[in-house]
């Protein structure tokens, strides 16, 4: 090797040169280790500070990754009726997802794992260590927890609130069907038969699923159904009878499967619905049919009466 002079360097100062390029390696190894090193301890700060602020959170939040929990803060462990950690961290997801939600979550979670897709708020049913159905919202993202891929939920039990919508909805529906019956109820030009099939295109509407619902109405052997009745999976009917005397039934159903409430796929909300109508659709028809026999008996005096009077003149 030549110095900068043109003459050549002596052996010693090659050994030199070599030793100080030596001390020079290792001491930028040695800032890169401490720079690694304090990277990581910022971000072990960042993912601790995270999850002390996770555990004061008054909504549930669970980690999981490749399907199996890995941390709850104390309100996921209230929410699920757990008694502490234990009873969640390590066991599936989906062992706490009701069934009907089952393809839906893995998709969530498979986009969230390979594409890293945050999962947008949805509603689901949970359940509960006792078996208790609850109703959440639930909303996910991916994040690092412990050094490694993982997906973040956070789930806002609504099951109180659903309760008071549903209750309010219903009431809503059951105050429109009544009142759909006694508007028609009140026009004379309108059949019994035409009164019935306006019946049984209504009433679907009144229900949870009305995409997916039909109705069947069958009075003194007169039978009306919606247009989509064929081969319903789920019924749930009332009869309608007048002082203990039967006069027929009416009959809501769903021509396909849906997530189980209360009485199958139906609401209880839903059968006291059906119920009233039954009762108060007996009354109508009642009604109805008496006007229509005192039309008839009116019709037939009117030309009794006009026989006679014809009979007298001549």
């Amino acid at each position: 090797m030549n110095k900068k002079d043109g003459n050549n360097l002596s052996q010693d100062e090659m050994l030199k040169l070599i030793n100080e390029l030596e001390e020079h390696k290792i001491e930028l190894e040695m800032q890169n280790e401490e720079l690694r090193l304090a990277k990581s301890s910022v971000g072990n700060a960042i993912e601790l500070f995270d999850f002390a602020l996770i555990e004061w959170a008054p909504y549930a939040v669970i980690v999981h990754r490749e399907m199996k929990i890995l941390y709850v803060n104390p309100a996921a462990i209230k929410l699920f009726g757990a008694t502490s950690e234990k009873d969640l961290v390590g066991t599936p997801v989906m062992r706490w997802h009701h069934p009907d939600y089952h393809q839906i979550v893995k998709e969530r979670i498979r986009r969230a794992s390979e594409e890293g897709i945050p999962a947008p708020m949805i509603k689901s049913k949970y359940f509960k260590l006792d078996g208790t159905v609850m109703d959440l919202e639930v909303q996910g993202m991916p994040v690092i927890y412990k050094g490694l891929p993982s997906i973040l939920a956070t789930l806002n039990n609504v099951t109180d609130r659903r309760i008071v919508e549903l209750k309010l909805e219903e009431r809503v529906k059951e105050l429109e069907a009544f009142y759909l019956i006694n508007k028609l109820a009140e026009r004379q030009d309108l059949s019994l038969t035409a009164f019935y099939q306006e019946l049984t295109d209504f009433l679907p509407k009144s229900l949870l699923y009305p995409e997916a619902a039909c109705c069947r109405i069958v009075i003194e052997g007169v039978e009306t159904h919606s247009e989509n009745y064929i081969n319903p999976v789920w019924k749930l009917s009332a009869p309608i009878s007048d002082k203990g005397k039967m006069l027929g039934m009416i009959e809501v159903a769903y021509t396909k499967e849906l997530p189980t409430e209360d009485e199958g796929p139906f609401l209880k909300e839903e059968r006291a619905l059906i119920n009233s109508l039954a009762n108060h659709l007996g009354l109508v028809i009642i009604n109805k049919l008496h006007e229509k026999e005192l039309h008839e008996y009116t019709s037939r005096l009117n030309a009794t009466l006009e026989a006679g009077n014809m009979a007298w003149w001549e």
